[in-house]
């Protein structure tokens, strides 16, 4: 059994008791498997951070869009957002990364 509490603390994992991991399960303080957890606490802490205005990109490879669009509006798990070439999609939240703020760039 293997304790796995600060990693999943950097995942956005905020409760009291140890996260313990064994033969890929989550066996403490409940039964999940354990990529499916991390996967729920990535979720959760970008679900927190998309707002109108945020920057997001795809999380994969993928043929889609590879460039960066603005969040315009979000429900439930979907965000409406506008692409550079000026079109609008509805994107899976679970789907994208937030861009991280550009050093020097003007507020």
């Amino acid at each position: 059994m293997k304790d796995v509490t600060d990693y999943a603390r950097k995942l956005g994992y905020k409760g009291d008791k140890p996260i313990l991991v064994k033969d890929g399960y989550v066996v403490s303080p409940f039964r999940q498997f354990w990529p499916s957890f991390c996967h729920d606490l990535k979720v959760q802490a970008i679900k927190a951070q998309i707002k109108p205005g945020v920057l997001v990109r795809y999380d994969d490879l993928s043929l889609r869009s590879q460039g960066e669009a603005e969040v315009v509006s979000v429900k439930g798990n979907f965000a409406v957002v506008r692409w550079p070439e000026g079109y609008t999609s509805h994107e899976h939240i679970p789907s994208l990364e937030i861009v991280p703020e550009k050093q020097g760039a003007a507020a």
